[in-house]
């Protein structure tokens, strides 16, 4: 039995095995590099002739600068296709393209045109040396990433899919790049564990909103998917969203400013970071959602929108904003808002509180914490937690109800004055005279640090006069004020204009 299955093996199906491998060879497909030799001319943006048609095989040839089609095929998903010569060459793509790998070589001087379709290119990526890639509203997509040499990258309405990373360099004044999209950058690193943005300084580029989406390809115990911005910074028309893996500033020597005049979204996703070492402008609101994170290690965020909210637990090394004109910065509840290094938060106005910190829901209360330098100064201040310890001023601030462990002190503000001359004036306006200095003598308060008596000299300087009529003006308001905590609070601003005294009189 065994030998006569054996036999028929041999004498029926291994034929038809050997047959069905041999024609497989012959069907194959294997990966080529196609090169365009297509020409025509172009009325109106319309191709006049069917030699600027992406999907005509006679436009291609095996041989580069052909004066006819070698082989000619359409390129497919495997294989690179090349766009070179020069002449304004203008290539349409009018239906859906699939490439290995697309290269725009130095000597190109025409357009490839999305167009109607949509392109996309393989692990072999694009490389533009010169030329034109014109996008449009369809898909366009790259999984071995962008590099550019040379050339310009425009009108990219929809949306433009990085899987490896976007290098933009200038190689001479004669070969500038150029890129500009209008649509949504998504970065998704499928081909590569870090994804690098290279910006050159010599590089003219505009990005709309950019996504930051890695968390695609976070396997086991892989967390290291990141992109990395190097180069001159990034400026962005509008938003920037983190929906998963790493957007790490801290890469080069050199931190690099990353400008936003939108919004900054981490989505609420274990791997969606936000990590910083550079400055960040910000107009739009601040985002982070329980699962994301923003941790910025130094530099400076810089807050320039009007009535934005800040929404998550987040860490900053510096925050500043500062205002002429009424405007408020939104705290969501519930979140603790560290900031490590240096808070500059202030109406910046001696007389007018411009700048209110308020809860984005009334009643409720924020978290602000401060382990630095934990003092606020001309601002508003409502529904708020300082969880930093102890000395926590906020100095000529407005107490607007429901905070919780801060210290509410007035600095005293005295007019300089000029003692009038005891001499007959000429003629003028009835201005106030000022009569020599009187001092109040202390008799409720007694200071915790004793007031400072400087030595004797012969000269004391501006300075430290205007330091004394402070002194002895807030004094004589310690002197009638009868509340205790307003005494208290008060008491210490004494104490450290005492001594700043001392020291200036040593």
């Amino acid at each position: 039995m065994e030998r006569t299955i054996a036999s028929n093996f041999v004498k029926y199906l291994l034929p038809l095995l050997v047959g069905a491998f041999v024609w497989s060879l012959s069907t194959k497909t294997f990966a080529a590099t196609l090169y365009f030799i297509g020409t025509g001319s172009v009325t109106n943006g319309t191709a006049a002739g069917t030699g600027t048609i992406w999907t005509r095989a006679a436009n291609w040839s095996t041989v580069p600068k052909a004066t006819h089609a070698t082989s000619p095929a359409v390129p497919g998903a495997s294989d690179t296709a090349v766009i070179m010569g020069s002449g304004g060459i203008t290539l349409y793509i009018r239906s859906a393209v699939s490439v290995g790998g697309l290269l725009l070589s130095e000597s190109f001087t025409g357009s490839l045109v999305q167009g109607s379709g949509t392109l996309s290119v393989g692990a072999g990526g694009i490389r533009i040396g010169s030329g034109y890639l014109i996008g449009g509203s369809r898909t366009l997509s790259s999984s071995g990433g962008i590099t550019m040499t040379g050339g310009t990258i425009k009108n990219i309405n929809g949306q433009l899919t990085i899987s490896g990373s976007l290098s933009l360099r200038k190689v001479s004044s004669s070969r500038p790049s150029n890129f500009t999209a209008t649509g949504t950058i998504v970065f998704t690193g499928n081909n590569a564990s870090e994804a690098f943005f290279t910006n050159s300084s010599n590089v003219t580029t505009s990005f709309r909103n950019l996504i930051v989406n890695l968390s695609n390809i976070q396997t086991g115990a892989d967390t290291t998917r990141k992109l990395y911005l190097s180069g001159a910074g990034l400026t962005l028309v509008n938003n920037l969203t983190v929906s998963g893996g790493t957007f790490d500033l801290t890469r080069t020597a050199v931190a690099q400013p990353l400008t936003v005049p939108g919004n900054i979204y981490v989505a609420d996703n274990s791997t969606a970071k936000i990590l910083g070492a550079n400055n960040i402008s910000l107009a739009g609101n601040l985002t982070v959602k329980p699962a994301g994170s923003l941790t910025l290690s130094g530099g400076t965020l810089t807050l320039t929108g009007t009535n934005k909210t800040l929404s998550g637990s987040m860490t900053f090394s510096s925050l500043t904003k500062n205002v002429t004109a009424g405007d408020i910065l939104y705290f969501y509840p519930g979140y603790t808002y560290t900031v490590n290094g240096v808070q500059d938060l202030s109406g910046n106005s001696p007389s007018t509180r411009y700048l209110s910190l308020l809860s984005s829901v009334a009643g409720q209360q924020w978290k602000f914490h401060a382990p630095g330098r934990r003092t606020l100064n001309l601002v508003v201040l409502k529904d708020s937690n300082n969880t930093a310890g102890a000395d926590k001023v906020c100095l000529d601030c407005t107490d607007s109800g429901n905070n919780s462990d801060w210290s509410f002190e007035a600095e005293a503000t005295v007019a300089t004055t000029t003692a009038a001359s005891t001499g007959t004036g000429g003629g003028g306006g009835g201005g106030r005279r000022t009569s020599s200095a009187s001092t109040a003598t202390p008799t409720v308060v007694t200071p915790a640090v004793t007031p400072v008596t400087p030595a004797v000299s012969t000269k004391v300087s501006p300075t430290v006069k205007a330091l004394k009529r402070r002194a002895d003006a807030l004094q004589a308001k310690i002197t009638r004020t009868k509340n205790a905590l307003k005494k208290k609070s008060m008491q210490r601003a004494l104490d450290r204009l005492n001594k700043r005294i001392n020291a200036k009189t040593k």
